[in-house]
């Protein structure tokens, strides 16, 4: 059984669910302390979710963030995150498993690390064609990152370093079908020798 359920909820303590799901609210969620469940740790629907603490699932799916709304992470969350909501893995924010997808549009920005994969694949019965948006802010993925069908975009610096993978992936990034296109950011001159990855149509600046 859920901890708790409703309009919105802080955790600031310790939540222990040993035979279900953590924590769910509808419209806004903050955890500074520990979630941990055997099922969804936690999950938010329609608004604001904020960790900066610890969700770790034991058996399910770390955060399930279902509707539009802003995931922001500066602390850990183990066993993936699922969702079509805007995600902000911050410079001290780490992630393990696989980002996946419920079918809907997402916005996911990297600042830090990624222990796993991000595949915005939907699963069966959905239809594959959100746009989603993937922006690289320094992090590094261990996986690779995949975007599926849709017209996606993929965010990163144009200088990005010769050594550094693309977007920090270290399995490589694949875009997908879709009229998928690259946008470079450039806060200074910089000049860089423009390499389509696989699937990408476009390149932007």
């Amino acid at each position: 059984m859920p901890s708790y359920k409703g309009g919105g909820y802080g955790c600031t303590g310790t939540i222990v669910a040993n035979d279900g799901s953590g924590v769910a609210a509808d419209y806004r969620l903050a955890n500074n302390r520990t979630i941990t469940a055997t099922g969804t740790g936690a999950s938010t629907g329609y608004g604001i979710f904020t960790n900066s603490g610890t969700i770790r699932s034991t058996g399910g799916t770390g955060v399930s963030h279902y509707g539009s709304g802003v995931s922001t992470n500066s602390g850990t969350i183990s066993s993936a995150a699922v969702g079509n909501a805007t995600l902000l893995n911050g410079a001290t924010g780490r992630i393990t498993g696989v980002i996946t997808s419920n079918g809907g549009r997402a916005i996911i920005a990297n600042a830090r690390l990624i222990v796993g994969a991000v595949d915005r694949t939907p699963p069966p019965g959905y239809y594959d064609s959100s746009d989603d948006i993937f922006v690289d802010n320094g992090g590094s993925v261990t996986g690779a990152i995949l975007l599926g069908g849709g017209d996606d975009q993929l965010v990163v610096d144009l200088d990005n370093g010769s050594s550094r993978p693309l977007a920090g992936a270290a399995g490589g990034v694949d875009a997908g079908a879709g009229w998928d296109t690259i946008r470079y950011r450039a806060t200074a001159d910089a000049s860089a020798a423009l390499a389509l990855p696989q699937r990408v149509r476009g390149i932007g600046l």
